[in-house]
C-alpha cells in the first residue's frame, strides 16, 4: 500500500472518531545576535588565513552527528536558533501507539514540554525538564522584537491551542494571550516578515476544518486577518520560509489527505503568486524549507519503503521557480515532521517520524564536498591603494557565513560616526514604532542642527515614511522627532543597550542624529570600522527591510494624509552606479566637520556572498570607497 493511501486511512479513521489529530513540523531560523570575532592574524592588511570555501550545492552530502541524542525520540516539536544555540522543545513519541496498518493512536502518545539546547548538534543540554506551558506538539516559535513567541499546537491536556506565550531567555515562559483572534489549530506555519509575525493555514479536526487563512501581528498580542481571498487551497503540514525578500509556501495536505507540491510566493503577505505549479519533486507534507548558501532548500518527506519510493531527496532553488536536485540522496531515513535548520554553516536535520513508521532522535549535519581550489586568494605583487580615510575595512562574507578581511587600516580606532548613527536610530525605532504609527515634527525637533528645511511644526508622518526620510535623505529633524516622542534619554539608552547586546564594545551614542557637540565638548557619537561592519551585517541578516530602504535612490515623501511633502534623494552617490566593481545593496553616509566624511555600504561580490565596506574620516568617502572596491576586485583571485 502506498503512503498516500495509508495516510488517507489514518485521517479517515480519526475524522469519524472525532478525536484524531496528526503531526506537524515547523522549523525556524532565528538568528541570534552573535558577533564576529577575528584574531590579529586574521585582521592583517592582507590575510589568506581564513579562506571561504567555494560551495557547490549539487555536492551537498550528510554526516551523522548523533545516532541517539539525549532527548527522547519525537516528531512535531519546534526547533530554532537562538543565542547561538539550537533549541528544540516539545513534540510527541508515537512509537508505542502504532497499530496494525500503521494506524497511530496519537492522542494517547507521550507528549513533551522539555527544552533542550546544543552548540554542535551532537551534545545536548536539558535546559528545563517541564516548561511553564503544558506538553504539546505542532506549536510555532518565532523571535520577534527581542523576545521568543510561541503559539498554537495541540496538547493532550487541553486540545487545540490558540494561546500565546513569550520568553526572554528560551527557558522561562509567560502566557501573554489565552485565546488569540484566530481559530485554535496545529499544522500551521509562522514567519517574521516586514516587521510582523505571520501565521499561515493549519488544521482543526475537532471543527473538521483545514485553513488557508493568513494572519499577522505587529506586537505578538493583537492579530488581524490579512485578506479573505487567499488563492492557495486550504492545507496543513505545509512549509514556509522568507527568501529573497518574499514569503514562500510549498506543499502540505488537505482534510481528506491529498498532498500538494505547488510553490507560492508573496512580497507583502496579502497578494500571492503561483510561481511553480509543478516542480520536479513529488508531493510532500511534513517537510521543511531552509535558507542556506543563498538558496532555498526543501528537506524531508516520508518515502514508502515497500514500494521503493525514492523521495528521500534534497532539492534547492535560487529563485523559487527552477529547482535542482543534489547528486547524492541523504543516507538518513526518509521522514516527516522532523526539524531542519541552518546553523554554523550547516543544515541540521533531526528527529521526526521515519518511513519505517518509527520515531527517531538521530541528528544529521550537511557536509560540503570539495570542488576545486575553494579559495579567494590574494594575487602576487598587488599594489595597495592610497586612501585618504583615517580608517577603513572591507570584509567578504561568503554565502555560508565564512568571513575574510580583504583590506583594512586602523580597524579598532574610535572615530566620530556622524549620520551613520542613523542605522542604530532606525534599528531601535523599528522596535518601538509600528509602520502606521504617527511621527510628529515638533518645534524642538526643528531646532536641530542641519535640518532639511522641508518640514513645519505639526507635520505628521507615518513611521514607515519617516524611516525613509531618516535613511534615504538623512533628515536630522526626523531622527530627533523619533527620539523625542518616547523621551530622548530613554531612546538613547536603548541605542547604547543595543550596541552592547551586539558586541559593539567600541561604540557609544550621545544623540540619535550623529551631530558634532558644541566647541569644547568631547562627547561625540563614536565607533570603529569593525563595529560598523558588525552592525551592518547584523541588520542585513536580521532586518533586511531596513537595509532595503537604504538602497532607494529617490522617494516621494508624503504626510500621514497623503499630501506631498517633498521628493527626497539619497545621500549615497554610489547607488545605481554602473561603473563601480560591485552593485551597492544599501548602506549609510555621514558627514560633519569633526567626522569629515564617512560611508558604510553592502555590495554584491563575484562569489555569491556579500562585501561589507566602511571608510571613516575620509576627505572624499565616495572616491575612497571606489578605490577600496576596485582593490577587492582586482587584487584577489575570485575562484568561484
Amino acid at each position: 500500500m502506498n503512503y498516500s493511501k495509508r495516510t488517507l486511512l489514518i485521517f479517515s479513521a480519526a475524522f469519524f472518531a472525532g478525536i484524531f489529530v496528526s503531526l506537524i513540523f515547523l522549523h525556524f531560523i532565528i538568528d541570534s545576535q552573535k558577533t564576529d570575532q577575528f584574531t590579529e592574524e586574521q585582521t592583517k592588511l592582507r590575510t589568506t588565513e581564513q579562506q571561504p570555501e567555494r560551495f557547490n550545492p549539487k555536492l551537498l552530502s550528510w554526516k551523522l552527528a548523533a545516532s541517539s541524542a539525549e532527548w527522547e525520540a519525537r516528531d512535531s516539536g519546534v526547533s530554532f536558533v537562538f543565542q547561538d544555540k539550537i533549541w528544540t522543545m516539545g513534540g510527541l513519541d508515537g512509537d508505542a501507539k502504532v497499530q496494525p496498518e500503521n494506524k497511530v493512536i496519537y492522542w494517547e502518545a507521550p507528549h513533551f514540554n522539555d527544552i533542550w539546547t546544543t552548540e554542535d548538534g551532537a551534545n545536548w543540554k536539558l535546559e528545563k525538564e517541564k516548561a511553564d506551558w503544558p506538553p504539546r506538539r505542532s506549536m510555532s516559535v518565532v523571535y520577534f522584537k527581542d523576545k521568543l513567541w510561541m503559539f498554537a499546537g495541540w496538547s493532550p491536556i487541553s486540545g487545540y491551542q490558540s494561546d500565546i506565550w513569550q520568553s526572554n531567555d528560551g527557558i522561562n515562559w509567560t502566557k501573554a494571550v489565552s485565546e488569540a483572534a484566530w481559530l485554535a489549530r496545529e499544522g500551521q506555519t509562522a514567519e517574521v516578515f516586514q516587521d510582523k509575525i505571520w501565521l499561515f493555514g493549519g488544521v482543526n479536526y475537532d471543527e473538521h476544518e483545514t485553513k488557508n487563512d493568513v494572519w499577522y501581528s505587529e506586537d505578538g498580542i493583537n492579530w488581524r486577518q490579512s485578506t479573505t481571498t487567499i488563492p492557495w487551497s486550504a492545507r496543513w503540514d505545509h512549509a514556509t520560509t522568507v527568501f529573497n525578500g518574499k514569503i514562500f509556501l510549498t506543499g502540505g495536505m488537505n482534510l481528506s489527505g491529498r498532498t500538494f507540491k505547488d510553490v507560492w510566493s508573496s512580497s507583502d503577505g496579502l497578494n500571492w503568486e503561483l510561481v511553480n505549479a509543478n516542480p520536479p519533486w513529488l508531493e510532500r507534507q511534513g517537510h521543511s524549507l531552509v535558507v542556506f548558501h543563498d538558496r532555498m532548500w526543501t528537506v524531508g518527506r516520508l518515502n514508502n519503503l515497500d514500494d521503493g519510493d525514492k523521495v528521500n531527496d534534497i532539492w534547492y532553488t535560487e529563485d523559487g521557480i527552477n529547482w535542482q536536485k543534489t547528486e547524492t540522496d541523504p543516507s538518513w531515513l526518509g521522514r516527516e515532521d522532523h526539524s531542519a535548520l541552518a546553523y554554523k554553516d550547516k543544515i541540521f536535520v533531526f528527529g521526526g517520524m521515519g518511513a519505517d513508521w518509527r520515531w527517531h532522535n538521530d541528528v544529521w549535519a550537511s557536509s560540503e564536498q570539495e570542488n576545486g581550489s575553494n579559495e579567494i586568494t590574494l594575487k602576487k605583487n598587488t599594489k595597495e591603494p592610497v586612501l585618504s580615510a583615517d580608517s577603513f575595512i572591507s570584509v567578504f562574507v561568503a554565502s555560508g557565513g565564512k568571513k575574510q578581511v580583504l583590506f583594512q587600516k586602523n580597524k579598532d580606532k574610535q572615530l566620530p560616526l556622524a549620520s551613520i548613527t542613523k542605522l542604530m536610530t532606525a534599528l531601535v525605532a523599528s522596535g518601538i514604532y509600528k509602520s502606521d504609527d504617527i511621527i510628529t515634527v515638533t518645534e524642538k525637533s526643528l531646532n536641530s542642527k542641519a535640518i532639511s528645511g522641508i518640514y513645519k511644526a505639526g507635520d505628521k508622518l507615518l513611521f514607515s515614511d519617516a524611516l525613509r526620510a531618516l535613511l534615504i535623505a538623512s533628515h536630522n529633524e526626523i531622527a530627533d522627532a523619533m527620539a523625542e516622542q518616547v523621551g530622548k534619554q530613554a531612546f538613547l539608552d536603548s541605542m547604547n543597550k543595543k550596541a552592547l547586546e551586539l558586541g559593539l564594545s567600541d561604540t557609544q551614542f550621545i544623540n540619535a542624529i550623529g551631530l558634532d557637540p558644541a566647541p569644547g565638548n568631547d562627547s561625540i557619537n563614536h565607533s570603529t570600522v569593525f563595529d560598523i561592519y558588525k552592525l551592518l551585517k547584523y541588520m542585513y541578516e536580521n532586518y533586511p527591510d531596513i537595509i532595503s530602504i537604504t538602497s532607494l535612490e529617490k522617494f516621494r515623501l508624503n504626510d500621514a494624509d497623503g499630501n506631498l511633502i517633498a521628493n527626497i534623494t539619497s545621500t549615497d552617490k554610489l547607488l545605481g552606479r554602473q561603473d563601480i566593481p560591485f552593485r551597492v545593496l544599501g548602506g549609510k553616509t555621514g558627514e560633519t566637520p569633526r567626522a569629515v566624511q564617512n560611508l558604510a555600504i553592502i555590495t554584491e561580490s563575484p562569489c555569491g556572498g556579500k562585501l561589507f565596506s566602511v571608510v571613516l574620516r575620509s576627505e572624499n568617502s565616495f572616491d575612497d570607497m571606489e578605490k577600496l572596491l576596485q582593490y577587492d576586485k582586482n587584487s584577489y583571485e575570485w575562484n568561484c
